[in-house]
């Protein structure tokens, strides 16, 4: 009896074993859903190890900035070399004073090349890229009366496409602003101070400084197809759609035809 009790307790064991072994196999050629999941996480947590987020945008950042201010840099450097044909061409515009045919291409040099700058150099530029962009915005405002182009229409869009640039940069900027302060205020305790001390919750700040983002990035796309939409009414104003060609040719074969 205590053998057949012993040899029935090893059945078992084996059974269980082998059971065991079976579910192991299972799951080795049957992958579960979750295993698949969860190693899918593992692989993406690899690759932000290998390859920081965050140093690729603040690359991709610093990328777009210079590509943006590449115009007003070339045309700051193109009046610097070429001063003598932008003092002609002051006179050319109209502007009677002597002084001013210097003094204008002066302050576009000095506009052009320090909003530039304030925009490029800084790698936390904060406050000082913000008002570089603004410096170039109201420079781009002013360029076309310079060279008395404002009705060129040609001229005004392009101008316009290039604001469209830069507001939308300035958009990603004020962004990146509102999502600092907002990080650094997480755990922080800040003193309240009344509206007679100047004070004013921050929150309420940057959340306006978000809102001013939004409709800077809104009016910015708009602004950069302005150049492309004249270039494709221009084009469709010079050359008719086909389709006019083949109702005159058909219209001029039905007369043909009925003579």
């Amino acid at each position: 009896g205590v053998l057949d009790r012993c040899g029935h307790r090893c059945r078992l064991l084996l059974l269980g074993f082998r059971e065991g072994l079976e579910l192991r196999l299972v799951l080795r050629h049957e992958r579960l859903p979750f295993v698949d999941l969860a190693e899918d996480a593992l692989d993406r947590r690899a690759v932000d190890e290998r390859v920081s987020l965050k140093h690729v945008h603040k690359r991709l950042g610093a990328l777009a900035k210079v590509l943006i201010v590449t115009t007003f840099m070339e045309d700051a450097l193109r009046v610097l070399l070429t001063f003598s044909v932008q003092q002609q061409s002051m006179r050319i515009a109209g502007w009677q004073t002597p002084a001013l045919h210097s003094a204008l291409p002066v302050l576009s040099f000095c506009v052009q090349f320090g909003g530039s700058l304030l925009i490029v150099l800084p790698a936390d530029a904060g406050h000082r890229a913000v008002a570089g962009c603004y410096i170039l915005l109201g420079w781009c405002l002013f360029h076309p009366f310079m060279y008395k182009q404002q009705t060129n229409w040609e001229f005004v869009l392009e101008t316009c496409t290039i604001m469209g640039g830069l507001l939308v940069l300035l958009s990603a900027m004020q962004t990146s602003y509102h999502d600092a302060r907002k990080a650094d205020s997480v755990g922080k305790v800040l003193p309240v101070k009344t509206a007679a001390e100047g004070g004013g919750a921050p929150a309420d700040a940057t959340d306006s400084m978000l809102k001013a983002a939004q409709r800077n990035q809104a009016f910015g796309r708009v602004l950069i197809t302005s150049v492309f939409i004249f270039y494709a009414f221009q084009k469709a104003r010079h050359h008719p759609p086909p389709l006019t060609h083949t109702r005159t040719r058909a219209h001029a074969c039905s007369r043909l035809l009925a003579c």
